[in-house]
């Protein structure tokens, strides 16, 4: 590949920036884009996972749309208790004067913590409760074309030469990078009793559900095990395996937190809202015939179909003040995904003029699908009861343009990486109906995916994955 690939119209791209910035005395967004050869997007990642303080991989599986991010120009935050569209509004200030050159617009990537009020455990300590990054390189892969976009941010001082020659140098010596040597030993984790408190934990939710004081719960549990593949293996298993409609990766200062999530919490594309119901749980199957069973079961359960309603209910109230002519079929559809299944319901409607994606984005999260009923209610249970930090796991992850559209997935089906130990995490939603037991081998399902990632394990015992509707 040609690092030199049509970089030498940054220039005067910068130089329109520096005049603008001595002109309004202000630092000044330079953004260059440039078709770019195809390239495989996780080997570049993994390569540059150990020496870049950020990183960020998404991909739509479904759409041939992916992301791949690295360093970091500017980076937007918000302590607890400040309003989510505060971020938004300070990107939208960036991008006014900014001098932008090519077919591409810049774009932020990034994510939220389930809980961003919760103490941060050591491991969590470089997520913060919110950060949306505006990458200085971006490589951006949509219908089978892919662009560089490469954002510098000019002063008043800045010299442009020194700017374009550390750009392309840099650039440079990214796509050089080989991938690092593969770990021969995984660490081994000290033995844990977690399985055991966290039945209890459901038990007791099941107790304050029947009396009343709530009407649904969701638990989770994390799982250490030793990291036994390079991150490389992971993600590239987690590919091959088709594990959820969304891959994604963040790595902050040698911390990697990723997944394959199948849930999409919000899409804002060309005016219209979509999000999706998913809640509702059963096995596959290696035979088709009871992969059918379990899936007819699923469709016929009271228990997994009234905590799928009490989800679709909340989405629909919440969209309803930002949408017109919102829709959903009336029953749920089947979700199959390759180690299980789940109740899908679609949500779509035509966007209201004047709405801020990441206003709605904080009016969704947590939805019931992972927090539970009443929110507030149930958000203070899973703190007093959960004992865990779930950092960005169930949170918001995704990206948001300089129109104000994005797409935001539920960070579902994810570990976090750190001093070759990984922590899976699962978790379960609880109603008056939950047995601890079978709430126990739910988690153990959904974090089956992840650990045969762990293992580079790209075999499976249930029929084809299907398309599931989004």
């Amino acid at each position: 590949m040609d690092e030199n690939h049509g970089f030498d119209e940054l220039y005067p791209c910068l130089l329109r920036a520096l005049r603008r910035a001595r002109a309004e005395k202000r630092a000044i967004l330079a953004s260059f884009s440039r078709p770019w050869p195809d390239t495989d997007p996780i080997p570049l990642f993994c390569a540059n996972q150990p020496h870049e303080a950020r990183l960020v991989f998404w991909s739509a599986v479904r759409e041939d749309f992916s992301l791949l991010g690295f360093g970091c120009v500017d980076e937007f935050t918000t302590p607890p208790g400040q309003s989510w569209a505060t971020l938004q509004i300070a990107w939208q200030s960036l991008l006014d004067g900014a001098v932008i050159e090519g077919d591409h617009h810049p774009l932020l990537c990034g994510g939220f913590a389930f809980d961003a009020t919760a103490e941060r455990q050591d491991a969590w300590r470089t997520f913060p409760g919110a950060a949306l990054t505006l990458p200085r390189f971006l490589l951006t892969r949509q219908n089978g074309r892919t662009r560089l976009t490469v954002n510098v941010r000019v002063t008043a001082d800045s010299d442009p030469y020194r700017l374009f020659a550390a750009t392309r140098e840099d650039w440079a010596g990214l796509l050089a990078r080989p991938l690092p040597p593969s770990r021969t030993r995984a660490v081994t984790p000290p033995p844990s009793a977690e399985g055991r408190v966290w039945r209890d934990k459901v038990a007791q939710a099941v107790t304050t559900i029947r009396a009343g004081r709530l009407r649904k719960v969701v638990l989770a549990r994390a799982e250490r095990i030793g990291v036994e593949q390079p991150l490389v293996t992971i993600l590239g298993t987690l590919r091959a395996n088709r594990s959820g409609a969304y891959l994604f990766a963040f790595s902050r200062d040698g911390t990697c937190f990723l997944g394959a999530s199948p849930e999409r919490l919000i899409r804002l594309r060309h005016g219209w809202l979509r999000t999706c119901a998913l809640a509702g749980s059963a096995p596959r199957a290696g035979s088709p015939v009871e992969d059918r069973r379990l899936g007819r079961a699923l469709l016929e359960s009271r228990k997994d179909r009234h905590e799928h309603s009490l989800v679709v209910e909340t989405l629909c109230g919440a969209l309803a003040g930002y949408c017109r002519r919102l829709r959903h079929p009336r029953r749920p559809l089947l979700c199959k995904l390759r180690h299980i299944q789940h109740l899908l319901t679609p949500i779509a409607g035509r966007a209201r003029e004047g709405i801020l994606l990441l206003d709605l984005l904080e009016r969704l999260h947590p939805t019931p699908a992972v927090g539970g009923l009443p929110r507030d209610m149930a958000l203070g249970f899973i703190r007093r009861a959960e004992g865990l930090d779930r950092g960005w796991y169930a949170g918001p992850v995704g990206w948001i343009d300089h129109r104000g559209e994005g797409e935001f997935a539920v960070a579902l089906r994810s570990a976090l990486l750190r001093d070759g130990l990984a922590d899976l995490y699962a978790g379960c939603g609880i109603v008056a109906d939950s047995d601890p037991e079978a709430e126990f081998r739910e988690t153990c399902v959904k974090l089956r995916p992840m650990t045969l990632a762990m293992r580079g394990d790209t075999s499976t015992t249930a029929p084809k994955q299907e398309r599931s509707a989004r």
